[in-house]
């Protein structure tokens, strides 16, 4: 619902055309509104754009109730994010045809703190653009704080139902200890000490997150037994993936396969049930 209208409104025969308009929509802020149909009649369009600044959560709750949650497939449903963020946004909109609509827009991002499912790291501080039509998006120039280290990325929308982002970072053990969304992976930073450079890859497929993570792990200690134990100097190549397991029936708890590969030491498969803290292997190999 649109509240707080003003604007000015031109009707030129056959042309309709709102200027310099501003309303308040979904909690957040709209300025600088245009809108107009060229030739009011049968197959009339309307083109619209705006400016929007407001608060993040509210931008996505708006975008997640419109069409636009659809047309980015639904990626954005169980993000959660706070601070204030800018908007631009185009729209042309068939009026006898909804459905064939066309959107285009950026959304950038200051310092927010934005974590997009509840199993995976907080993206803190988070800075970037995020550029979108009705069938894809691309986030570029990105950078935050993830488990206690500055992480860089970018990546977007492959298809409808796929996204992946790419990134190379820094992780602390101490961080990694309180990463509880990330389950038995956190229990195991209690062995660790120090921090490490790493590359990671993020994928959601049909919303279900999927994460590779590679690193030489030096820099951190390792108190295992032989032969996993090491010095912070020394490398050692850990290799960690996971894959959601599409078996399942819609009402199970979503099931993942984690592969851990350590070295030509260790080579493990974990099937994990659940989510987070609530996650637990219900088979194993190594």
């Amino acid at each position: 619902e649109l509240t707080a209208v003003s604007g000015e409104l031109v009707v030129d025969r056959t042309a309709l055309e709102v200027r310099n308009a501003q309303a308040r929509l979904a909690g957040v802020e709209w300025s600088r509104i245009h809108a107009g149909i060229a030739q009011l009649g049968e197959h009339a369009e309307l083109d619209l754009d705006g400016s929007a600044r407001g608060a993040l959560a509210d931008m996505l709750r708006y975008v997640n109730a419109t069409p636009i949650g659809r047309w980015t497939g639904r990626a954005l449903a169980k993000t959660t994010a706070d601070g204030a963020a800018d908007l631009k946004l185009t729209l042309a909109i068939p009026l006898d045809d909804p459905g064939r609509s066309r959107v285009k827009g950026s959304l950038g991002l200051a310092g927010n703190d934005v974590r997009m499912t509840p199993d995976t790291p907080l993206l803190a501080a988070a800075k970037a653009r995020i550029d979108f039509t009705q069938s894809a998006f691309s986030v570029t120039a990105a950078s935050a704080r993830v488990l206690g280290g500055d992480l860089s990325f970018e990546g977007g929308s492959q298809s409808a139902n796929v996204q992946r982002f790419s990134g190379q970072g820094t992780v602390t053990a101490e961080a990694l200890r309180h990463a509880t969304e990330l389950g038995s992976l956190a229990r195991l930073g209690t062995s660790f000490t120090g921090q490490t450079s790493y590359r990671a890859t993020l994928a959601f497929v049909g919303g279900r997150p999927q994460i590779g993570v590679t690193s030489n792990l030096v820099g951190l200690g390792v108190d295992l037994p032989h032969p996993l134990g090491k010095a912070a100097a020394a490398p050692l190549a850990l290799r960690i993936q996971t894959a959601a397991d599409e078996a399942g029936r819609a009402d199970e708890s979503p099931r993942e396969t984690l592969r851990v590969d350590v070295g030509d030491v260790l080579q493990a498969r974990f099937d994990r049930e659940g989510a987070g803290e609530a996650s637990h292997v219900v088979r194993g190999a190594l």
